[in-house]
């Protein structure tokens, strides 16, 4: 466990729960096990507890630097996990709430409010532990030689900043961005990769995981990102709209609670349908972009010159001939 007391908590989670480190000890367990390993790799995480949990710790000033980082988004994950049980006093009795003459317990809008609230910063601080261990990795070789880094590197857009500054209304959440990320694969894998060719592709996207992009190929990457954000958009609308759990498919809606405030319900339909209309119109726009971009500069990308994807009279693929089509079509 990467906390050892609860003063080393406070440095980052400042309201005391509790004196005692063994009360909050199976949330900092769960958030490591749900949050911090599957993004650091089993191997970086061994190597920084080792280094942490010994009579007398020797970290070096890498590992000092990591453990800084961690315990950061580590404390608020555990906060986050906390929040639903701490407002209960649990024991052979049962389960009751904590009231007296002078406190009562919060407001279930009060208590959601508070867990958005350190979700999202504790999504904040795991964003900023990535992009600190990014661009230090060769001393995490732990992590840079991990699963955890090629699945952190798998996708053009690694992260919820770049994806915000390509499509603003994610909103820097890491939750979202999390929810989304299978729909961005698709995205990748199906739409860039046949604009592309496979051959292109799989060229980039090597070069992207192993951080070797050439210079000229640095050039495609904002073009590529902004229409794998808005195409991946287009495609999550509806995913993001609904909760799956053990009781169904669900709709949000607080409309309902009295003692909700600004209350939000879900979006209509006819909204939903414009945003998607508009995220896929702006991430075919550019993929266009994209491709005037290779044509006009075609000599340096000879990979992308020498597949069927590159059509030297037009690069607009969104109007294709059909060789099996007979008869003449009129727009009027």
């Amino acid at each position: 466990m990467l906390f050892k007391t609860i003063d080393e908590i406070k440095e980052f989670w400042p309201v005391p729960v509790s004196d005692n480190i063994a009360n909050v000890k199976p949330f900092i367990v769960q958030a490591e096990r749900d949050y911090i390993i599957p993004a650091i790799s089993q191997a970086q995480y061994t190597t920084l507890s080792n280094a942490y949990n010994v009579i007398t710790p020797s970290l070096s000033p890498a590992l000092t630097k990591l453990l800084e980082k961690v315990q950061a988004a580590l404390a608020l994950y555990a906060y986050y996990l906390w929040i639903p049980s701490g407002q209960l006093q649990i024991s052979d009795s049962g389960i009751r709430i904590a009231t007296n003459e002078n406190l009562k317990t919060a407001f279930q809008w009060q208590i959601d409010d508070l867990q958005r609230s350190v979700i999202k910063q504790a999504g904040s601080a795991m964003e900023d532990l990535l992009a600190f261990m990014e661009q230090n990795k060769a001393d995490y070789a732990g992590w840079s030689g991990s699963s955890a880094y090629t699945e952190f590197k798998d996708c053009f857009i690694p992260s919820a900043i770049v994806f915000t500054n390509c499509y603003s209304a994610l909103g820097y959440s890491r939750l979202n961005f999390l929810a989304i990320r299978s729909h961005m694969k698709k995205v990748q894998e199906t739409t860039i990769q046949a604009e592309l060719s496979p051959e292109f592709y799989a060229v980039l996207k090597n070069q992207n995981t192993t951080n070797t992009l050439s210079d000229k190929n640095k050039l495609l990457i904002p073009y590529i990102q902004k229409a794998i954000a808005n195409l991946t958009m287009a495609n999550a609308f509806t995913t993001l709209a609904v909760t799956i759990n053990e009781n169904g498919i669900l709709n949000f809606n607080n409309t309902g609670n009295r003692e909700a405030i600004n209350a939000k319900q879900p979006s209509a339909p006819s909204m939903i349908s414009k945003l998607e209309l508009q995220a896929q119109k702006d991430g075919e726009t550019y993929i266009q972009i994209l491709k005037d971009f290779l044509k006009a500069n075609i000599t340096d990308y000879p990979v992308y010159a020498s597949s069927t994807a590159y059509n030297s009279e037009t690069t607009d693929t969104y109007f294709k001939n059909d060789e099996n089509q007979t008869g003449y079509v009129a727009m009027l």
